[in-house]
């Protein structure tokens, strides 16, 4: 079952709580994103959860990574707005999207939390 190897590798994540920061509410065709700035730490649990899931077995799309917030789709609005917003991460949530009476929903199907940094320290 591909969603308990995705559950197995997440659970082998160890990594601490890192912050990110939106920068402006844009659109990317009819859908209607928060664009999240790349750092390091998004970088690296990136770089880190590819390669677990490609030595898992997993074909994955190759495209560079595009970090965002997905908020609309088949959005008729043209939508754009500048701001700056920093958000902690303390966890990864692992989702499957299904149709469900003619609508796609969203499940959420695990939770990895991530260790504080003092944690890490132990």
């Amino acid at each position: 079952n591909e969603i308990e190897k995705v559950k197995n590798v997440l659970k082998d994540i160890n990594y601490p709580s890192f912050t990110y920061k939106t920068t402006n509410l844009e659109m990317l065709r009819d859908i209607a994103i928060l664009k999240v700035d790349l750092n390091n730490d998004l970088q690296n649990i990136y770089d880190k959860i590819y390669d677990m899931l490609s030595k898992e077995g997993f074909s994955l799309n190759k495209r560079k990574y595009f970090p965002h917030i997905t908020l609309i789709r088949n959005c008729d609005e043209k939508l754009h707005m500048d701001f700056s917003i920093t958000q902690k991460v303390e966890s990864i949530v692992l989702y499957s999207s299904e149709h469900i009476d003619g609508k796609l929903t969203y499940i959420p199907r695990f939770i990895k939390k991530f260790k504080d940094s003092f944690e890490l320290n132990r």
